[in-house]
């Protein structure tokens, strides 16, 4: 009986260490901190983050990633083959201007709020349906265009 129940908790203890190490490599990666070329480790992150489901690219959950202290409706990472890797993070009923400031973002004056980090460009904008998107585009020294709505 004891041996049950210690091999429950390790168990448990080892699946909660194996989830928070996942949610912390896609927050990174939300965020523009992860290098070039780490999409392929976010993708499986996401896939055994505890409570998401995928459907035609994008994770969601009932119990979302919060970024920037907001929390996020859904979360996707892909890699266009001429542009590099890019994560987006969808935010309902968040203003834009909370995710530029929570984010530190810039304006750019055409309705974007936008920052460079050392591995990527950090983009806030609304889509056409009203959510607020941050976009991550990652590059290797080189300028990379924003990710197309």
């Amino acid at each position: 009986m004891k041996r049950t129940v210690l091999a429950l908790l390790i168990a448990t203890a080892c699946t909660w260490a194996h989830g928070a190490a996942a949610t912390a490599l896609v927050k990174q990666a939300m965020r523009c901190e992860l290098t070039m070329g780490r999409m392929s480790a976010v993708q499986q992150a996401l896939d055994t983050l505890p409570g998401y489901t995928s459907h035609q690219g994008a994770y969601y959950s009932k119990t979302p990633i919060s970024l920037f202290g907001i929390p996020t409706l859904r979360i996707s990472a892909d890699n266009d083959k001429s542009a590099g890797d890019f994560y987006i993070s969808v935010f309902k009923g968040a203003a834009l201007e909370a995710i530029a400031s929570a984010a530190r973002l810039s304006s750019t004056g055409n309705g974007d709020f936008v920052r460079k980090t050392p591995h990527g460009t950090l983009r806030a904008r609304i889509y056409a349906d009203g959510e607020v998107a941050l976009i991550c585009r990652m590059h290797e020294g080189k300028e990379i265009a924003p990710a197309p709505l």
